[in-house]
């Protein structure tokens, strides 16, 4: 069971394939939390937080109880920049910047893992003040020490949990009450029960708000929904805290004022008037070669040989550049193949398989089929 089912698993319940149980209200005698939204526009923030919500922190650990900051961003800046002439450090293999890690003192790229030491001065103009723009769990936790020297704060992410047994070393502290503060990511953000935990804080809800993957609002919605329900799950009441710079946007609003369901609803008829899924299959013939737009011209090749086995009844789109083209050392692209029958898009694909291992493909270009994909960048 979910509070927060996915838009395939509802629409198989609305269908009748699946049997659709509620639970109308929380486990025992606790209340849902109350929930505050903070519009961060025209205000001063420190690594990402309010005065407000400073001050609700303060208030609640006045009453000897826990807080949770979530952020679903590693490090402790997510880019650096020269003050002076505006380089970037970028990977290499992905062309994408380095996220800083300063507590082991390293620019990370979290898409391919590569790392290299953080510089003292620009490379390019050798000028010695580098900015660190953004914000991370690390920084939060660093401001967080600043403003509450006496407390106990927490990081749980990927990169605090490396170590064997480090994952329920700090999980049994927070039970105990040692913790006074949790700052993390998702990982916090399912399956926990914290019985003193009575104040939520979700630093930056617009992540997933403008992204160019069409899974990434129904993503957001299930996270915050479930973040927010870490909150006054005994006989405490909880708050829950949301951050934003889009206090008005549309579908926002919905799931905190509707709730998940309403909010769900509208993905649904939207997916419906775009035919996505689940009103329509869809198929991934994913591309990737170490030379730029090889992979890609392959793919309009064999776009081009499958042609005439198309009908009414498929809709192809592509083949382009993936939405993050190089990943790993690699040149991405794809093509996109979509039909409201899963039997035509079966015999689509069994005559796209036979012509793909009848051609001759490079050895250094990788193919992949992503059948109903759960990501699309």
């Amino acid at each position: 069971g979910s509070a927060t089912p996915s838009l395939e698993s509802l629409y198989n319940a609305k269908n009748q394939r699946y049997t659709f149980l509620t639970l109308k209200k929380r486990v025992g005698d606790s209340k849902f939390p109350a929930l505050k939204l903070i519009d961060l526009r025209h205000k001063k923030l420190e690594a990402g937080l309010s005065r407000e919500l400073l001050q609700a922190i303060d208030q609640h650990l006045q009453q000897k109880k826990q807080v949770m900051l979530f952020l679903n961003r590693r490090g402790f800046a997510p880019r650096i920049m020269c003050r002076y002439c505006g380089w970037t450090p970028v990977c290499e293999q992905c062309d994408l910047p380095f996220v800083l890690h300063k507590q082991i003192k390293k620019l990370c790229c979290h898409h391919c893992s590569a790392m290299k030491p953080v510089m003292k001065q620009c490379p390019r103009c050798q000028f010695s003040e580098l900015w660190e723009i953004g914000y991370g769990t690390e920084k939060l936790e660093t401001i967080l020490q600043k403003y509450f020297p006496d407390k106990t704060i927490l990081r749980i992410d990927r990169d605090s949990t490396r170590k064997k047994g480090s994952f329920d070393e700090l999980f049994s502290k927070v039970h105990s009450g040692e913790a006074d503060i949790l700052v993390g990511t998702q990982m916090l953000a399912k399956g926990h029960h914290f019985p003193a935990l009575t104040l939520v804080a979700i630093v930056d809800a617009d992540h997933g708000l403008y992204s160019p993957d069409f899974h990434a609002l129904e993503r957001l919605g299930q996270l915050l929904v479930q973040v927010a329900g870490r909150a006054g799950r005994e006989m405490h009441e909880g708050e829950v805290y949301i951050q934003t710079f889009y206090p008005s946007h549309p579908k926002l609003r919905l799931l905190l004022e509707k709730g998940y369901d309403e909010f769900a609803d509208l993905l649904l008829l939207e997916r419906k008037k775009t035919f996505l899924p689940p009103f329509q299959h869809l198929v991934l013939l994913r591309a990737e070669s170490k030379k730029p737009r090889e992979a890609l011209e392959f793919l309009k090749t064999v776009s081009q040989l499958m042609k005439t086995e198309n009908d009414q009844k498929l809709k192809l789109f592509g083949p382009f550049s993936s939405a993050v083209e190089k990943r790993a050392g690699y040149y991405r692209a794809e093509w996109w193949i979509q039909s409201p029958h899963r039997k035509t898009l079966h015999l689509f694909l069994e005559k796209l398989v036979s012509t793909l291992s009848e051609i001759k493909i490079p050895h250094h270009i990788r193919w992949s089929l992503d059948v109903d994909p759960g990501e699309t960048y």
